[in-house]
């Protein structure tokens, strides 16, 4: 899959959900990327989850949390 194929991809559903939330709701989930590059990591390429991953994983989920509330 070409990057502009998979980058436009992504923003498909932005899109629509633009329609239906407000942007600074949707804005927070572009955040989430980090979370799926490393869990994608680890289970598609068998990348090491250490200590250290999961901890800034919960400092990102942390941080969401606390925009969307």
């Amino acid at each position: 899959m070409s990057p502009t194929v998979d980058r436009s991809s992504g923003r498909l559903p932005l899109r629509s959900g633009i329609h239906r939330y407000t942007v600074s709701r949707l804005a927070a989930f572009t955040f989430m990327a980090p979370l799926f590059g490393v869990i994608l990591g680890g289970l598609v390429l068998n990348e090491p989850l250490t200590v250290s991953v999961w901890t800034g994983l919960a400092c990102v989920a942390g941080g969401l949390y606390m925009i969307n509330r």
